[in-house]
C-alpha cells in the first residue's frame, strides 16, 4: 500500500488553502476557533468537514461507530470538555447518518468479541428510549440514537458546567443524496 495518493491530495490541499487565503497556514498555525464542536461516525463516507464544505479549524470533531456521546469513553469526555470550556464552541451537532453500519450491526444482533461492548452501549441506550425496538426500521432507530445521544449531551456535567445557551442540535447526513437532515 502506498501513500502517493495521500501525498499528492496533500500537495493539491495545501496548494487550494494558499489560494483561498495566502496566511491560511500562518493563522491555522496559531491556534484554532472552531464554530462547532460534531460527534459524528467513524464511516468513511461522513467527515463532517468535507460534507459541509467547511474549511480546517471550523469544526472540532470526534468520530467512533455510530456516533456515541458515550461518558465512558475517556476521549469522548474530554473532547466535549474542551470544546466547551476551552475553544468555546458555538455549538454541539451530533451527526449521524443514513446506512450506519453500527446501528444495522445492533439491530442484527451482531455479536463479535471487539464490537460487543460498544454496541451494547449504544442497544441499551436504544432500548432506553423505546420498548419497541425490534418493530423500527434501521432508520428510524438511527434518527433515535442521535436524539438520544443529543440528550446524553445535555445531561453531562461539562454541558451543565458550561452553560445551557449552548445549543445541542441532531442531525441525519443522507448518504444517498448528501443532504443533512436537522432534527
Amino acid at each position: 500500500m502506498s501513500t502517493d495518493n495521500m501525498q499528492s491530495g496533500n500537495r493539491k490541499f495545501i496548494e487550494r488553502m494558499k489560494e483561498i487565503d495566502p496566511d491560511f497556514f500562518k493563522t491555522s498555525g496559531a491556534g484554532q476557533n472552531p464554530d462547532y464542536f460534531v460527534i459524528a461516525c467513524s464511516d468513511s463516507r461522513t467527515d463532517p468537514e468535507t460534507i459541509t464544505s467547511s474549511l480546517p479549524g471550523r469544526i472540532f470533531s470526534h468520530r467512533n461507530i455510530a456516533n456515541q456521546a458515550n461518558v465512558n469513553d475517556d476521549s469522548f469526555r474530554a473532547g466535549l470538555y474542551y470544546a466547551l470550556a476551552a475553544l468555546q464552541v458555538d455549538a454541539v451537532i451530533v451527526l449521524g447518518h443514513t446506512g450506519c453500519g453500527g446501528i444495522k450491526a445492533v439491530k442484527d444482533g451482531v455479536d463479535h468479541a471487539e464490537l460487543a461492548p460498544w454496541l451494547a452501549v449504544i442497544q441499551n441506550r436504544l432500548e432506553s428510549q423505546t420498548a419497541d425496538l425490534e418493530n423500527l426500521s434501521v432508520g428510524e432507530l438511527e434518527k433515535l440514537n442521535i436524539q438520544a445521544q443529543v440528550e446524553h449531551i445535555l445531561s453531562t456535567s461539562a454541558y451543565r458546567e458550561a452553560g445551557s445557551d449552548i445549543p445541542v442540535i441532531g442531525g441525519l447526513y443522507h448518504t444517498e443524496s448528501g443532504e443533512i437532515e436537522w432534527l
